[in-house]
């Protein structure tokens, strides 16, 4: 852990997250450049998440607060570069290719002396989010005083994070919102965008019924409950350990309360049950998962739940089974 996060530091000091020390701009570094870099740091956190969180478990939710940030910060970039912009799941595909640099070099953006200052206001607390959160994990190894000394680039406590820095601590086992004997239950939320989407959301809560998850989802009820829709919804996200929202266009459009009058009110009303859980507990509940069945639909996640860590379990991406198996550990 301490070697990763050594290598994290050094990216964050010398490619990713470069600065003009004299003014405080951005580089004259090309936008394109520093946008690639950031995509691969943000794929390398990706790739050592199950890693982190089988091996460093104090230092988990910090390390996913971090890589929330570089996704924003990676976000903003592209929307920059990028008309109309392209979400995360379009970029990721194209790291460490030839497309890539072809794709942006046409709308790269530099100016003379640096950035545009009124571009850079609007990335600048992406980047000292980041840069404040790697400060803190590389803290946690190293120490303020020895950090202070090794990377002085990363003092900078001015900026305050848009994702909440927590107190270095060890985390207890996510399992343990239920102490009680019995596995884990998990309520599976969805939209019923079509017969097809409906089918695999069936088949990814018998997957996890495999693995020996208890999973509670509406096709389970054969007949409307007898205590209605909306009380059914109620009593499954409240006593659930887990809920897990299958994110698409469709899901995001109900679940912040967009969609047409008279359709999708059960998602509509069960994004309302979920929204008042997490202001419940001022943002720390760890009870809500997005998940994706499709590698586009991560542009899709409702702006609540964006900032916790998502699980792409397609079969189309290449690391999909490391994927559900660290949804899997999570859910045990």
């Amino acid at each position: 852990m301490r070697t990763l996060v050594g290598t994290l530091d050094r990216m964050f000091e010398r490619d990713t997250f470069r600065r003009e020390p004299s003014v405080g701009l951005c580089t004259t570094q090309e936008w394109h450049s520093r946008l690639h870099s950031g995509m691969q740091t943000l794929l390398l956190f990706e790739a050592y998440d199950s890693f982190v969180e089988g091996e460093a478990r104090s230092s988990l939710l910090r390390y996913r607060d971090l890589t929330a940030a570089i996704a924003r910060y990676c976000l903003n970039m592209a929307a920059y570069l990028f008309h109309p912009p392209v979400g995360l799941s379009e970029l990721r595909p194209l790291v460490g290719t030839v497309e890539f640099i072809n794709q942006v070099r046409e709308k790269k953006k530099t100016f003379e002396g640096g950035v545009d200052p009124a571009t850079c206001r609007e990335i600048d607390p992406h980047l000292g989010a980041a840069m404040s959160l790697m400060k803190g994990l590389h803290d946690e190894f190293w120490g303020d005083a020895e950090s202070s000394q090794a990377r002085p680039s990363i003092q900078d406590q001015s900026v305050v994070p848009i994702v909440p820095t927590r107190e270095s601590r060890e985390i207890a086992p996510e399992s343990s919102q239920s102490s009680g004997p019995g596995p884990n239950r998990v309520f599976i939320s969805y939209s019923a965008d079509s017969p097809e989407h409906i089918q695999r959301v069936q088949e990814f809560a018998a997957r996890l019924r495999a693995d020996g998850i208890d999973v509670r989802i509406d096709t389970d009820v054969d007949l409307d409950p007898p205590e209605g829709w909306a009380s059914y919804s109620q009593t499954q996200i409240e006593e659930a350990t887990f809920v897990i929202s299958i994110c698409t266009e469709t899901y995001r459009r109900r679940f912040d309360g967009r969609e047409e009058p008279g359709r999708g009110k059960g998602v509509t009303f069960e994004g309302r049950l979920i929204r008042q859980e997490i202001f419940d507990s001022q943002g720390r509940t760890k009870k809500f998962i997005p998940v994706l069945l499709n590698p586009a639909d991560e542009a899709h996640i409702p702006t609540l739940l964006r900032d916790r860590s998502r699980y792409l379990v397609t079969d189309a991406v290449s690391n999909a089974a490391l994927n559900y198996q660290s949804l899997l550990r999570r859910l045990r």
